[in-house]
């Protein structure tokens, strides 16, 4: 049996703090998450950005982190997939974690051309990721660094 993997990049903006989560968020991983939540808060602004596009799955271990992250300040949650946007819609969170920015938002164009249409790759994956998130509250044209990654 494999271990879950999560993995989190953090990324230092003016005012808030970007994290980009992909893997599986559970019982297992979520104290990863937790930590880079915390991590972020330390970082040089109170507002938080979760790109969570390249999120397979999360439970209610996962739900507890970003609701307790939205307790201690303001959280935009981007780029969920399907099984992410169900459990927020059926626990009533849906709207208290989404911004007034498109939840896509923050997923950047397919890297192959035959992808299709409607498909996306999470932002870290993408090398032009600040220029896709150009006119994102908070998302700066270039990346800045300073936060630690996980």
């Amino acid at each position: 049996m494999t271990e879950p993997i999560l993995r989190i990049r953090a990324h230092a903006l003016p005012g808030s703090t970007l994290l980009t989560v992909s893997g599986e968020i559970d019982l297992d991983t979520a104290p990863q998450l937790q930590a880079a939540v915390d991590a972020a808060r330390h970082g040089p602004g109170r507002a938080l950005l979760l790109d969570m596009a390249g999120v397979d799955f999360c439970d209610c271990s996962g739900l507890t982190v970003l609701m307790r992250a939205r307790d201690r300040g303001p959280v935009q949650v981007h780029g969920a997939r399907p099984q992410l946007l169900q459990l927020l819609t059926s626990t009533g969170t849906r709207d208290l974690l989404f911004g007034p920015v498109a939840p896509q938002a923050l997923a950047c164009p397919p890297a192959r051309a035959d992808a299709g249409p409607r498909a996306t790759q999470p932002a870290d994956q993408c090398p032009q990721a600040a220029e896709h998130a150009r006119g994102i509250e908070g998302v700066p044209a270039q990346p800045v660094r300073g936060v630690r990654s996980h």
